[in-house]
């Protein structure tokens, strides 16, 4: 099986900041596996799937409260294969 990547392009057409330098990749919460956007070039967190202006820049604290499990002090993790059936099932397909 292919290793899929989230497409710059897809991802601005949906409203998604893509400016040439960024390094999009598909991360869960540590804790729930709740699925978010990354991008760790420039690092904004996509919070919404259906909305790409929902943005948060990790320029230092927390992010806000995980939209899975609620946890104000969550972290995530880059997803191992991008290309596995938890992010071709997920909520960010359509970035693949």
């Amino acid at each position: 099986m292919s290793v899929l990547s989230p497409c710059p392009e897809k991802i601005r057409r949906r409203g998604g900041e893509v400016l040439g330098d960024e390094d999009f990749e598909l991360v869960r919460c540590a804790s729930c596996e709740t699925q978010y956007l990354h991008d760790s070039e420039t690092e904004a967190l996509y919070l919404d799937p259906a909305d790409l202006t929902i943005v948060w820049r990790n320029v230092g604290g927390l992010p806000p409260p995980c939209r899975g499990c609620g946890r104000l002090d969550w972290d995530f993790q880059v997803l191992p294969n991008p290309g596995d059936e938890a992010a071709r099932q997920g909520p960010w397909s359509w970035a693949l």
